[in-house]
């Protein structure tokens, strides 16, 4: 959750290295642990769920040949 007080280049590098960490697994939850702080820009979050979203298609097509 610290990385959404972040520029919005620090969350999309610090959400592509955590779904790195699932590349060839099947399924992951992308999860904040205790969630969102009153304080953050709602902006930041859409940037978050928009870099899980596209993190998450590369690595379901990951040996799949794409």
């Amino acid at each position: 959750p610290l990385a959404l007080n972040g520029t919005v280049e620090c969350i999309q590098s610090e959400v592509k290295r955590i779904c790195s960490l699932f590349k060839g697994q099947p399924g992951h939850i992308f999860n904040l642990g205790h969630g969102i702080e009153p304080d953050i820009d709602p902006n930041k979050v859409s940037v978050m769920i928009e870099a899980v979203e596209r993190e998450s298609r590369k690595i379901l097509s990951f040996g799949q040949g794409q």
